[in-house]
Parts: structure tokens; C-alpha cells; sequence
């Protein structure tokens, strides 16, 4: 599933949100409703070339390029994603976050991810 706006006209429109990853299109849906939009906000925000609203960091431990955004709470969510070399914003990974501090499990299948999606990175 590739979501994109032709409505743009500085050059963003051909920029996409790449949503192809049957787990990661499963991890998203697992996320309240309420959540995943505030994420597919923030996601499409970073497509047209905008600052994400939501809260975010770089995730190093996770590699290079890839992004946090942050719903704290209890539980926490988190959404991982990265800008590909042509613009295109793809989702890594979407989960709920219990714990204190950092997710090794989370970094663990953010990393592999991208190496899987991304390979050319």
C-alpha cells in the first residue's frame, strides 16, 4: 500500500508513504485508532517535507536514518520510519512500549527491517 499527494507543487508530490510490509501494515492496524492517526499525521507531514508533529529522535541504535515518533503514555506507542534516498518516507515498525527507557526488542526488528526493506542503504 503506497499512499501519495499530487496536489503539491514543489516538487514533494512524488514522494510516498510506503506502508508495503504486510507486518508493518498489521503492527499499524494493532494500534488504537486514535494513535495510528496521530502516527499517519506525523508520517505524511515528514512526505511533504515538514517537521513531524508528534515527538521524535533519531533511533542510531536502530541505523542510520531512521526516526522515532513518540505517543508516551501508559502504554507508550511508537512508530519507526525512514526518508529513502528518492524521498519516499517508509514505515519500519509500529508498537506499544511498556517499559522504561530503551526497547532492545524494538531496535532489534527496527534494524532488521531496514536491512530487509532497505538493502541498498
Amino acid at each position: 500500500m503506497t499512499q501519495s499527494d499530487s496536489g503539491s507543487e514543489n516538487g514533494k508530490q512524488d514522494r510516498c508513504l510506503v506502508l508495503d510490509d504486510k507486518a508493518v501494515r498489521k503492527e499499524l492496524d494493532a494500534v488504537p485508532e486514535a494513535k495510528r492517526d496521530q502516527f499517519l499525521a506525523s508520517l505524511e507531514m515528514v512526505r511533504l517535507g515538514l517537521i513531524p508533529a508528534l515527538p521524535h529522535q533519531k533511533l542510531k541504535a536502530a541505523g542510520d536514518g531512521v526516526i522515532e515518533l513518540k505517543i508516551n503514555g501508559s502504554p507508550a506507542y511508537r512508530c519507526m520510519y525512514v526518508v529513502l534516498k528518492n524521498g519516499d518516507v517508509m514505515v519500519l515498525h509500529a508498537t506499544s512500549k511498556t517499559a522504561q527507557g530503551q526497547d532492545k526488542q524494538l531496535i532489534k526488528t527496527t534494524s532488521q527491517r531496514l536491512k530487509r526493506l532497505v538493502p541498498d542503504r
